[in-house]
């Protein structure tokens, strides 16, 4: 399905980011988005019967301004425009959080319908993860500047992310920030709700896009990225992601199959790899696939990659970041 962004995004815009959301589909399977006229192995969004499923990516347009989704199985597709990239424009930069930072748990703080989380003050935008838990219903959650019409639960608009019942689901959102250096997400049914910052945009950022088209950089399945037969429980390897001159990388982190309930975290690399990140990329169920968009600081092009419970880890790279 080719999608014509048209007035949507700037002249001159080579990348965007985009939330791709299956909305009730006819089977299992995933839905790929890519350059039209591109096509790649890669996956942007797994989902199952009758689950609306949503996830983030950052990708290249084709000439005409337009971008490419290919469903695997027949369903309702949803394309929410985030952001646009503009090739010598004077829009904003980025500066990954090295290493990702946790702004907020209600699981600590409290549940509320409506969260005003602080970001830093110098920031115009923020790349977030947004985790929803524990909730006993069908739900999704919001983010957004805090302007008065996106802070009603019940209004319109875009969601980003989409949650079941006792799932714990992740999803990326670049958001700009309020005036009051802040911003908000609204959840519809009561959850709890974690958010981690991984990057942030200022006009003095250090770092411009160069998308990419998707690129399958690790696949534990058959040995990509040089780790197979699976991802242990509590192992953390390194991958290379991005060209060593990166010094962020933007992608899509899947698992597959997980033999527990648990989470997958990408961060930037070091020499060991070793010990517990303190944020999640992306949540499953056991035996569930679910992607998530990650946004992160990849020193020498590369990351780290832990898993709390054992798994089949993808990552399918989307672009880099570069001075």
């Amino acid at each position: 399905m080719r999608v014509d962004l048209g007035d949507a995004i700037p002249a001159g815009t080579t990348a965007v980011a985009i939330g791709v959301t299956a909305a009730d589909p006819a089977g299992r399977g995933y839905l790929s988005a890519s350059r039209c006229g591109a096509p790649t192995t890669a996956s942007t969004v797994n989902f199952t019967v009758g689950q609306s499923r949503g996830a983030m990516t950052v990708m290249p347009v084709d000439a005409s301004g337009d971008v490419c989704v290919y469903a695997h199985v027949a369903t309702d597709v949803v394309v929410d425009l985030q952001g646009a990239f503009v090739g010598g424009g004077t829009g904003s930069r980025l500066t990954p959080t090295s290493p990702p930072r946790r702004l907020l748990d209600t699981r600590v703080s409290g549940r509320r319908s409506v969260l005003e989380v602080p970001v830093p003050v110098t920031a115009t935008a923020v790349a977030v993860t947004l985790t929803a838990t524990g909730s006993a219903k069908r739900g999704f959650l919001r983010a957004s500047a805090c302007a008065p019409d996106d802070l009603r639960p019940g209004s319109g608009g875009v969601s980003n992310v989409n949650f079941g019942p006792g799932e714990s689901v992740a999803g990326t959102a670049f958001v700009p920030t309020s005036p009051s250096h802040t911003i908000c997400i609204v959840s519809n049914v009561s959850t709890d709700v974690v958010v981690d910052l991984t990057a942030a945009f200022a006009p003095a950022g250090a770092l411009a896009f160069r998308p990419a088209t998707p690129t399958r950089v690790l696949d534990t399945r058959s040995g990509i990225g040089g780790w197979s037969p699976i991802h242990g429980s509590e192992q953390s390897f390194a991958v290379r992601v991005a060209p060593s001159d990166a010094r962020a990388a933007t992608g899509t982190i899947t698992t597959v199959g997980p033999l527990a309930r648990g989470f997958v975290a990408v961060s930037p690399s070091t020499a060991t790899c070793a010990g517990v990140p303190s944020t999640s990329s992306v949540n499953a169920l056991t035996g569930v696939v679910m992607a998530n968009s990650v946004t992160v600081g990849t020193p020498g092009g590369r990351v780290c990659v832990y898993a709390n419970r054992a798994t089949q880890t993808l990552f399918d790279t989307t672009g880099w970041w570069v001075p």
